[in-house]
Order: C-alpha cells, then sequence, then structure tokens
C-alpha cells in the first residue's frame, strides 16, 4: 500500500472514532474536505510538510492525532482571527495558521502544535509560525541523587557553573574551562560530606572524571554553550550527563542563563571539546570551601589539593542560538 494511502486509512479510522461514520462516508468526507472535491482549506507549504510529518523532530505518529483527521474533526465555522466575522470551511477558502514548538534538544525536545487559527483566505495567510522557548532559568540549578543504602531518601543540590580561562603554560593561551560547583542544599542530617562523596564515587569518577594529572575523556556528557538565544536570555550553558536523543530531553547536570565572557566565547569558539572542573570533593572527610570568586592561583591550589575533578567533554558553541545537537 502507498504511503500516502496508508495515512489516508490512519486518518479515516481515527475519524471513524469520532464521529462514528461508516469507512465510506468517513473516506469520502476526508477527501473532499483534503480538496479532492470542495476547496475547504488553503494550506501553505510549510503547513502541509507539518501536517504529513515531514518537519516532525521528537514525535511520531503514534504520539498525536493525524493532523488530516484532527482537522477534519474539528467544527467547520470559527471566527475569523483577523477580521472577527464569522466563516465556514464548507463554503468559503479558509487559511489554517500553526503555532508550532520549535525542537531544541536542551529546551524543547518535541515539534508539537501548540495552538492553531483559522482565518478567511481573504484576510490572511496559511502559515506556521515556529515558537521558541526564550526564558530560560537563572541561578542555581537543582538536581537530586538517591542514597544508595536508602533510594527512597535523596539528597539534594544546588548546581552552578562559572567560566573560567585557565593558564596551564604561559607560552600557550589560556584554555577555556567550566567550573560546576555543587553545594548540598538537603543533607538530611548527616552533612554535606557523604552526599558529595556519594555523588564523586556514584557520578563523577564512574563517567570519568579524575585529578587533574590523569585527566581524560568523559563518556555521555556534553556542554552546549548558547549566544544570541534571545533578548531574555541572551547566553545560556546545558550540562549534558546523557546522550542526546530526540526522544526526550536529557538529564542536566546544569541549564541555566548565565553571562560569558567575550574571551571565553573566544577561546572556546571552535573547539570540540571542553574542560570540566567540578567539586568540592571531600578531603579527608572535610569539605573544603570554594570562593565565589576565584583567582587562578586558587584553582591552581584546588586542583592540586584534590578538591576538584576534571575531564574533557564534547563541546559545541551555538552562536546563532539556534537548533543544534
Amino acid at each position: 500500500m502507498p504511503k500516502d494511502e496508508r495515512a489516508l486509512t490512519r486518518a479515516v479510522r481515527e475519524r471513524m472514532e469520532h464521529t462514528g461514520e461508516t469507512y465510506a462516508a468517513a473516506r469520502d468526507a476526508i477527501l473532499a474536505e483534503r480538496g479532492s472535491g470542495t476547496r475547504r482549506y488553503v494550506l501553505a507549504p510549510d503547513v502541509e510538510a507539518y501536517m504529513r510529518g515531514e518537519t516532525w523532530r521528537g514525535i511520531s505518529r503514534g504520539d498525536m492525532e493525524d493532523p488530516y483527521a484532527w482537522l477534519a474533526r474539528i467544527k467547520p465555522t470559527y471566527e475569523c482571527r483577523t477580521c472577527y466575522e464569522h466563516g465556514d470551511a464548507r463554503s468559503e477558502d479558509t487559511s489554517l495558521q500553526l503555532v508550532v514548538a520549535a525542537y531544541d534538544p536542551d529546551l524543547s525536545p518535541a515539534t508539537m502544535m501548540i495552538a492553531s487559527q483559522r482565518h478567511h483566505a481573504r484576510c490572511a495567510p496559511s502559515k506556521v509560525s515556529w515558537a521558541r522557548n526564550v526564558d530560560v532559568p537563572r541561578g542555581p540549578y537543582g538536581v537530586s541523587l538517591p542514597a544508595e543504602a536508602k533510594p527512597e531518601v535523596e539528597g539534594e543540590y544546588a548546581v552552578t557553573v562559572r567560566p573560567h580561562l585557565i593558564v596551564f603554560d604561559p607560552s600557550e593561551p589560556p584554555e577555556p574551562a567550566l567550573l560546576i560547583h555543587v553545594e548540598v542544599t538537603e543533607d538530611h542530617g548527616v552533612g554535606a560530606g557523604p552526599w558529595l562523596s556519594q555523588l564523586e564515587l556514584s557520578v563523577l569518577r564512574p563517567a570519568g572524571f579524575a585529578d587533574i594529572s590523569a585527566v581524560e575523556g568523559i563518556e555521555g556528557w556534553s556542554v552546549r554553550a548558547v549566544d544570541g538565544h534571545s533578548s531574555m536570555s541572551p547566553q545560556w550553558i546545558a550540562v549534558r550527563v546523557e546522550e542526546v536523543t530526540e526522544e526526550r530531553l536529557p538529564d542536566h547536570l546544569y541549564l541555566g542563563a548565565l553571562e560569558l565572557p567575550q574571551p571565553w566565547l573566544e577561546a572556546s569558539a571552535g573547539r570540540g571539546e571542553l574542560l570540566i572542573l567540578v567539586g568540592p570533593c571531600t578531603i579527608n572527610g572535610e569539605v573544603p570551601a570554594i570562593p565565589d570568586r576565584i583567582a587562578p592561583y586558587e584553582i591552581d591550589e584546588l586542583l592540586e589539593s584534590g578538591a576538584l575533578l576534571s575531564g574533557y567533554v564534547p563541546f559545541v558553541l551555538d552562536q546563532q542560538g539556534g537548533v543544534t545537537s
């Protein structure tokens, strides 16, 4: 059976479920509404492409009602959203406008339809408007971790990220890095040390994070830095702790808006990987302090003491604020 015929069959069966019509009646109605009989909807090419599923990401036919079946099912009369007068898609050319969530691997994992409007075709054209999530949260990012001995008990952490330029060799340009600071905000009365130790032993070291002398690549993790996203959130960073897929939002150790200094952006442009420093790690049972403002020599001291773990992760700098994976 041709692909278009299979799609038509699905749409017919979905209409039958909603209307109780016979197969033949439902099929004739859908063909008429698509323009085979009477001209009902005037659909622009981008609307047709979305209706056929050609511009979908992160969703499949099984996730939502067939758009053509939906269009056949909804009430044909409407109020034109341009002139606000009565309209009837059975007797006059009608345009369809769709508002669709634009795909973004960190902010919006599926191109779901958010809203629709109908107009007299003489009043407004048919089109798809892609809606982007522009309000990225700012401030500490909250994560949780179940206790190994009691999975029903979860420790809670506040994660912040600070971009730094680090000089490892005075003869070489500074290297961009992210300092990830983890603070335990809910320790269930046992103190921060045990929860930081569990984070280190069950999450960080198994992923490949190590002391700076043994720094290596981290499997599954990645960082995306966005510059020029929107006026509300011009710059933001996502630190992902698993591979990115189109099926769901990735797990983030951090996702938030923050200021990325221009020298850091320039140093990180074109790099395929980025150095991450994360801590504090407990030292002899004690939790070392990491200052809010940290000088280069202080980073060196923290690295030498073992208070920070390090690793290189795949990195992308998205300077257009557009869709990337």
